[in-house]
C-alpha cells in the first residue's frame, strides 16, 4: 500500500479496512480514511513521498543498486576505467 501512498497511516488504515465489495467501496473508505482519520503530517509524508514534477525516477542514495534485494532485474552498471 505505501507504494501507491506514502502516508503510513493511510497504508494502515486501509489495510486494516480491506476486503472491499468493490471498487466503489474501496474508494468510498480511502476517502474517509484520507479526510477524517490522516491528519495533516500524515498528508505532508505522502506529498513528500512523490517524485519532483519532471522526474521520472526516485533519486537513490548511493550504494542502493547494491544493497536492493531484487538488484538482479537491473541492467549491469557499465564499468569506467
Amino acid at each position: 500500500m505505501l507504494h501507491c501512498c506514502g502516508s503510513k497511516r493511510f497504508a494502515r488504515e486501509m489495510a486494516f479496512a480491506c476486503r472491499f465489495a468493490d471498487v466503489h467501496h474501496a474508494l468510498r473508505v480511502a476517502r474517509d480514511i484520507w479526510f477524517n482519520k490522516v491528519d495533516v503530517a500524515g498528508w505532508l509524508e505522502a506529498v513528500s513521498a512523490h517524485l519532483a514534477i519532471g522526474a521520472t525516477s526516485p533519486p537513490s542514495p548511493s550504494g542502493a543498486r547494491k544493497s536492493n534485494p531484487l538488484r538482479w532485474l537491473l541492467p549491469p552498471i557499465p564499468s569506467c576505467r
